[in-house]
């Protein structure tokens, strides 16, 4: 059974064109810069959409705002369109420029060996995407302040720093923007390294949305993306992938994978993931000779569906299968939708669409794992919960 799932060992020549260069990094930032200008001045459009209140004075206050925005939609949209042209122009030029799409940070000197024999990794999707309603499920600007914090990507970073671990793993930072920012705030907060997609190779999509911080080096790093043929849906303008590195813990390796499958419900959106776990994040942990363990957003409960077919088999375990890792109640905060009728909060939808994934026979140990919602005060930061698990790899196989 395992033949059909053989273990993924990255050559060297394959990274070599993996990251940006000065020109790409320059163009990539300098059209993100207008392009979120142009987004958020074309939101003004999306709020004529929202649902009118029915308390009178709601209404009116509503009325109101709609006016205010009309206004603003006068003015901001013609410059947006204009912003447009020499956004997608920077874009094209820098996919001109090279190949690669990654920026590796480094930042100050990291420690090669974590504290103790473990090491703690966590995982979150930190719902920062571009802030375009009809493409992102509604999603809201990272920008806005919130609990006592000036922006959410702020507050997400003070539970990330509070949370203290040795290796942070993020989805859903297609943002650059909130990339920056992050970056900028855990520098202060003792991360050293930071790896983030730019897509600066590819202008028409989106970036992967995948990001780590690390206290400790980075090595090996690769990334395994999801062809065409495996994606469905809104996904096809997405350039989804697996993103892997290593890290040395307690003279041992550790090979982590940060992965964000298709999301998206149906049959076809469950295929195309399950197309993802079998032929490309697998086969990055199926070796029972080495620590490995892939961590991130799978969008699907792993013991709901065939596990043949989404590529588990007996040998890969999900240290997370059965606990809810995601809140009806984030989404309908964060992303403006619920699965309850009426527009309310949804009490009994919670999912367990994240995943913990390791081969069963490796021999390292999970000796803590804790999954949360994230807050600030008492808001909400993100829809996902926040996994953070502690991780002693096997120092020797036989």
């Amino acid at each position: 059974m395992s033949a059909q799932f053989p273990q993924y060992i990255p050559s060297p020549q394959e990274n070599r064109h993996l990251f940006v260069n000065p020109a790409q990094r320059f163009l990539s930032l300098s059209a993100h810069k207008a392009n979120s200008f142009a987004r958020e001045s074309v939101r003004a459009v999306e709020r004529y959409t929202r649902a009118m209140p029915h308390r009178k004075e709601a209404y009116w206050a509503e009325v109101v705002e709609r006016v205010k925005c009309a206004v603003s939609a006068l003015f901001s949209i013609p410059l947006a369109a204009l912003m447009l042209i020499p956004a997608t122009t920077l874009y094209c030029l820098s996919a001109c420029m090279g190949s690669g799409r990654f920026e590796l940070v480094e930042e100050g000197n990291g420690k090669e060996k974590p504290r103790g024999k473990f090491i703690d990794v966590m995982s979150l999707n930190a719902c920062l995407q571009h802030p375009w309603s009809p493409l992102t499920g509604g999603v809201e600007v990272h920008t806005k302040p919130i609990a006592d914090c000036a922006s959410r990507v702020e507050a997400l970073a003070r539970v990330i720093a509070g949370k203290n671990p040795d290796v942070f793993l993020g989805q859903e930072f297609e943002d650059l923007g909130a990339q920056t920012e992050m970056i900028q705030s855990l520098k202060e907060k003792g991360f050293h390294y930071f790896l983030r997609d730019l897509g600066s190779n590819d202008p028409i999509r989106n970036n992967s949305g995948l990001f780590v911080a690390s206290k400790i080096p980075l090595r090996e790093i690769d990334f395994v993306p999801y062809p065409s043929e495996d994606r469905a849906g809104l996904a096809k303008g997405s350039n989804q992938g697996a993103l892997t590195f290593t890290v040395r813990v307690n003279e041992a390796d550790l090979r982590l994978v940060n992965v964000h499958l298709n999301y998206g419900e149906g049959e076809n959106n469950q295929a195309a993931r399950n197309r993802q776990l079998k032929n490309h994040v697998i086969p990055l942990i199926n070796n029972p000779h080495r620590n490995a363990a892939a961590f991130g957003d799978l969008n699907f409960d792993t013991s709901s569906v065939c596990r043949i077919e989404s590529g588990f088999l007996e040998t890969i375990g999900n240290a997370l299968e059965g606990r809810t890792t995601c809140s009806d109640e984030g989404k309908h905060i964060l992303r403006g939708k619920s699965r309850k009728p009426g527009g309310a909060a949804c009490t009994d939808c919670d999912e367990k669409i994240d995943g913990l994934l390791f081969h069963k026979a490796t021999g390292f140990k999970i000796t803590s794992l804790q999954v949360k919602p994230v807050r600030r005060g008492n808001q909400l930061l993100t829809d996902h919960f926040a996994v953070t698990a502690s991780i002693a790899p096997k120092r020797q196989f036989i």
